[in-house]
């Protein structure tokens, strides 16, 4: 087991303390504006490691390659050596979702040199398909439909679940049956494309972890410590993701600030954040109040 250096982190305040050596199961982190999320959460990695956690039972996510990026520095250049730091996985959902898409290939109806389709590319597919339709672009927005598309994956909706939503809101329209012809033809030549859309990533993932028990375990077993940055801009699939990746051991570790969820045009959905600790009974909560950055009055101004 490595050795604990004899002062960790000496300028980290006591609240954030707490936080980095809090114990295992669940805990969310309530951080203000410029309260030190990013080094509250570096420095718990750095205490895991430092713990004895192995660099490849741990992962990071964040929403930004930037973000991650920052992150991996931060551990890097701390005085702790972290001997195969290379295991330790710092990233998106969506790059973690590639991961996984890559090791479970064979469940997904693709092959291992599949594409990853940017919104451009998700765009001209639907027109194709609207065209091959013979359905006007006018009445059926290629954007519209592509939103309401990309809702069906981030919400992880079923077929029968997109029926009943519209039978809630007065009966499925002509218009409705329309997105969801185009919805299935164009999974059908993503499928063909040997392609997944940015949705994907998340969405196929979390369906293979649902419908395969021993995958799932596989990956429980491999990430004992999951930790969560910017969680109030987690959305639905995002959110199932982490959780059944952490049901079994609840070692996770989320932090975020439910005032200022920035994502919500992506399906990102702040009651994940309030509803914590419903959803995991044995949640610490710790909340991170003394601003590094701001002056009161300006801290006073954003609140209003």
């Amino acid at each position: 087991m490595p050795k604990k250096p004899d002062n960790f982190q000496p300028n980290l305040n006591e609240t954030q303390l707490r936080a980095v050596k809090h114990g295992n199961g669940p805990l969310l982190i309530a951080a203000g504006a410029g309260s030190g999320k990013t080094k509250t959460l570096t420095s718990r990695i750095i205490h895991l490691l430092e713990s004895g956690i192995k660099p490849e039972n741990i992962i990071a996510i964040t929403f930004t390659n930037k973000a991650a990026k920052e992150m991996r520095n931060r551990i890097s250049n701390s005085k702790f050596p972290i001997p195969n730091s290379q295991l330790l996985f710092i990233g998106t959902f969506h790059s973690l979702g590639v991961q996984i898409l890559k090791e479970e290939i064979g469940l997904t109806g693709r092959t291992k040199y599949f594409t990853i389709f940017d919104e451009d590319d998700a765009i001209s597919l639907v027109k194709k398909i609207l065209a091959d339709l013979n359905l006007s672009k006018d009445r059926f927005n290629p954007l519209a439909i592509m939103a309401k598309i990309s809702r069906i994956k981030n919400e992880l909706l079923r077929e029968e679940e997109i029926a009943a939503e519209s039978h809630r809101h007065g009966g499925a329209s002509q218009y409705e049956k329309i997105v969801v012809s185009v919805y299935k033809k164009y999974e059908e030549l993503l499928r063909q494309s040997n392609a997944f859309d940015f949705d994907d990533l998340i969405e196929k993932t979390v369906k293979i972890l649902q419908s395969e028990k021993n995958v799932l375990e596989k990956y429980q077993n491999r990430w004992q410590h999951i930790l969560v940055d910017e969680f109030q801009d987690v959305n639905t699939s995002q959110y199932i993701l982490i959780k059944l990746l952490a049901q079994n051991h609840q070692n996770l570790f989320v932090i975020g600030d439910d005032a200022q969820s920035i994502y919500s045009f992506r399906g990102s959905d702040f009651r994940n954040f309030l509803n914590f600790e419903k959803d995991w009974e044995k949640a610490a909560i710790i909340k991170l109040e003394e601003n590094y950055r701001s002056t009161q009055n300006i801290i006073r101004a954003a609140s209003e």
